[in-house]
């Protein structure tokens, strides 16, 4: 007799009970292939992230950059049109003192 589990198996029944040793074997031997694998998706998985982690901080960086830029745009853009007005306005004012008191 043999033990199995702590019951008593008869010798008619070690042949099944190697049989399904060998099934337990092969279903645990499958299951750790399979655990790899995903441990190996897993891996590229973080990889990607990391990747895309990576490339979204470039794109916040070139974001900023150009938020920077049109900020420096627009404060020259309006510092050059201040100082179109002023020269306008001392044009005028030049004409003005240059007329002679000739008025029309």
């Amino acid at each position: 007799m043999a033990r199995s589990g702590g019951e008593v198996v008869r010798g008619g029944n070690i042949a099944g009970l190697r049989k399904e040793i060998f099934h337990q074997d092969t279903t645990i031997t499958r299951w750790q292939i399979e655990l790899g694998e995903a441990d190996a998706k897993l891996e590229e998985w973080k990889e990607r992230v990391s990747e895309a982690e990576a490339a979204a901080a470039e794109w916040r960086r070139r974001a900023e950059a150009a938020e920077a830029a049109a900020a420096e745009w627009e404060a020259m853009w309006e510092e050059r049109e201040e100082d179109e007005e002023e020269d306008e306005e001392e044009g005028e004012e030049a004409l003005g003192a240059d007329d002679g008191g000739f008025q029309n």
